[in-house]
């Protein structure tokens, strides 16, 4: 294979990955973890023993118990509900109230967003170089295209790996370790598409010189 298609494979291959591996991060709810708890960007999740997990939304409504129709984001910070789940966390109430007003406040929005912009510009990037590497669709503009998406996709992950604040004495979880490898993996495409443009524009450079010197040394017919 031509080094220039191996490192536009890589470069989608890497991509890919990279957007699998945010996904995962962002669906699970595993940024961080207690001895009875995980929570994640949207809920916070309760562990009361194997099989037994009950997830409390931040930003919309839960439909279980102890906050029916409300979202966690929703309670009051006085309420004595709040109480009872920061005692079944593990944490003091205190804890929990700062954490719930980091979760939905500015932060907590600022994160949200973040994590709209990275999953979009990997999407947008996967997209635009599979059609321009596999298919030559927008073969011009494909890969600057993409090389501006991963850049974009990459500082937004480390951004949200920044902003997420992990309720006290919880450690980090395997969703936050995802989504740091998935910013390092949107770099690595980025690369290999500057590689394969690289490497592109001096085999179109090679074969023009090629084609120039067939037809200086194609000879000519002469005039009768």
């Amino acid at each position: 294979m031509p080094p220039a298609k191996t490192s536009g494979h890589c470069a989608i291959a890497f991509c890919a990955t990279a957007f699998a591996l945010s996904a995962v991060a962002i669906a699970l709810p595993r940024w961080s973890a207690g001895a009875t708890f995980t929570d994640g960007i949207g809920a916070l999740c309760l562990t009361n023993g194997p099989g037994h997990t009950r997830c409390l939304q931040y930003h919309t409504r839960n439909s279980l118990a102890p906050y029916p129709d409300m979202s966690f984001c929703s309670v009051p910070s006085d309420s004595r509900l709040l109480g009872e789940t920061a005692m079944q966390a593990g944490l003091s109430t205190p804890q929990l109230v700062d954490h719930v007003a980091s979760a939905c406040g500015f932060n907590g929005y600022a994160l949200v967003a973040m994590v709209a912009l990275e999953m979009t510009m990997g999407f947008v990037s996967l997209v635009v170089l599979f059609n321009g590497i596999c298919f030559g669709r927008l073969k011009g503009p494909a890969v600057p295209i993409a090389v501006v998406c991963n850049a974009v996709a990459f500082l937004a992950a480390i951004l949200v790996v920044c902003l997420y604040a992990k309720p006290n004495g919880a450690s980090y979880d395997v969703s936050w370790y995802l989504l740091l490898a998935s910013a390092f993996l949107y770099v690595i495409s980025l690369m290999c598409g500057i590689v394969f443009r690289t490497t592109r524009r001096h085999v179109d450079a090679d074969e023009g010189d090629d084609f120039g010197h067939v037809r200086l040394e194609t000879p000519t017919g002469s005039v009768v």
